[in-house]
Parts: structure tokens; sequence; C-alpha cells
């Protein structure tokens, strides 16, 4: 578990997994709050190194590579999602064949936003990847949704779900919209630049899964009116307006919050003085750190 200031949200998370997992380890990015006293209470071993939303994917590889891993086999949860009772024993079962043709398993997840599952008014089912190989497996290097690398042939699916919920206000999502809007930004700026870092996935439509995203997502990148058309299509085509006002509110985040990345990236382009063809370094300059700033 990755995390910072989630004293709210964490007690949740653990309660799902600290009487079913053999270890628990959480990556907390010197907290504030009660967040490393409460993982404690629960058993778990905690690990503090500094961190910002920017240096997320550096902290995960690190977390893997040094972290005081003892299986051969991890979860990945964030502070507001819980595993289901289903998933659990779905991941023990793996665990306890090992099959020998899997690295990794990509999994589905439901949002639970205002007190219920936004079924309609969301993408679901969304896929991500969170049991894998920690020996062969690290995320790969990008701002923001960063996807575990694993060899073609060698990924599977799993059956059931993990649930995410955040449980602080709603002035939350608000802040975090923001943050992840900057980093995305940087993303969209890069595909509608023509520009490719050689850390990320390339997008491929007949690649593995995570590719197969990567293609669709450079596609999306580039139509117009996303901001509008993610909202028709989450709260109309969907019929999202059945999830209530629940579903009106998460279909109108998700549309302000595609908006501000499309703003966002078309600033980011102007300021690095593009015209056709931009480099990748003038667009991740503004975001950029260093290794020493991330140690």
């Amino acid at each position: 578990m990755h995390c910072k200031n989630e004293e709210t949200n964490l007690p949740y998370c653990l309660r799902s997994v600290t009487d079913w997992a053999d270890q628990v380890i959480v990556i907390d990015s010197d907290s504030t709050d009660r967040t490393q006293e409460i993982a404690r209470r629960y058993g778990a071993t905690v690990l503090s190194r500094p961190c910002t939303r920017v240096g997320l994917v550096a902290q995960r590889n690190w977390a893997l590579d040094s972290g005081p891993i003892r299986n051969g086999w991890v979860f990945v949860l964030d502070a507001d999602e819980e595993m289901s009772r289903e998933l659990r024993d779905e991941v023990a079962d793996i665990v306890r064949r090992d099959p020998a043709d899997r690295d990794g398993y990509w999994c589905r997840f439901m949002i639970i936003f205002g007190g219920r599952w936004i079924r309609r008014s969301s993408p679901y089912p969304t896929w991500s990847m969170r049991l894998f190989r920690h020996a062969v497996v690290r995320y790969e290097q990008r701002e923001v949704n960063a996807h575990p690398r694993v060899a073609p042939g060698r990924e599977g699916y799993l059956r059931a779900h993990f649930l995410t919920e955040d449980r602080r206000p709603f002035e939350a999502f608000v802040e975090r919209m923001n943050e992840f809007s900057s980093l995305e930004a940087v993303a969209y700026a890069q595909v509608l630049s023509g520009a490719r870092s050689p850390t990320t996935i390339r997008g491929r439509v007949f690649g593995t899964h995570a590719e197969r995203r990567r293609w669709m997502k450079n596609v999306y990148v580039r139509l117009p009116f996303r901001g509008a058309a993610i909202f028709l299509y989450l709260y109309v085509f969907r019929l999202g307006f059945l999830d209530g006002f629940a579903g009106l509110d998460f279909a109108l985040y998700k549309g302000v919050s595609e908006w501000l990345i499309s703003a966002k990236a078309r600033e980011r382009l102007r300021r690095a003085g593009h015209d056709s063809v931009v480099s990748t370094d003038a667009v991740l300059a503004p975001f950029v750190r260093s290794e020493q700033d991330l140690r």
C-alpha cells in the first residue's frame, strides 16, 4: 500500500487484508496525520520515504526493489481501496498454484461514490494490474496511471473485484483532480506533440492489454471536446442518470477533470513553443525532478 495522510481511509483498507495476507507493507510518504500509527496498530510493516505525486511511480518501483518482501507474489492496493472476500479467495488460489505461465493478473474494480456503486456513470469495467510477481514486474515511468510491465502472453485476468471508495470530504476529490490533471496533462502533451518517452509503454492495437489500452488512450487524446463527450457518454449513453445524484456528480467530475487535463496540456504546449513538433524534454521540463529530489 502506498499512502500519505490517509487516516480516514486506511483502517477500511487494512481490515480487508490484515486477517488474510501473510504480510502487509505500507509505504508512507511522510504523513503528518495518524496514518503510520494506524498502520502499525493493524500489524503492518511501515516504510516511510518522502514522495510527492510526481514521484509516485519511482516510489512504487523503489518499494519493489528495496522493500522487505518475503513472498513471490504481491497485490498492490491504495489506501482508499478494499479487497472483497471473493477476490481474496481467488488470489489465494493463484498464489497457492503459482502458475508458471503467468507473471501478472488484471483485476476489475467497483467505484463507490456518494454511498453507492457507480456502475453506469463510470467507465466500468475498468481493469488494473494489481497481482504480480515482484521479482520480474516493474512500473513504466509515466507521470500518472502507470502500468506494470508484463511480458506478452504472461498476463491473466481475475474474476472478482476490489472496491475503491474515498471516504474523505468531496473537497479532497477536487484537490486530487487538480493534482492528477496536471500530471496527466504532461502525458497528453507528449501524445499531441508527437514526442514519446522511451520509458513508457508503446500503444499497439494487437499488443498486450496495457499496450492496447495505451493505443486507445492515444486515439482518445486527439478527440475534440473530450470533457463534454465523456460527460454525455457516461451520463446519457451509459444511462448514468439511473445512478441518481451520485451518478450526476461523478459524471460531472469526470467531465470537468477531462477539461482540466486538455486545457493544461494545451498550455504546456504553448509554453514549450509548440508549433507542430516539440521535444519530450521541453514538454516534461516543468514537471521532471532530479533523481536526487526523489530520494
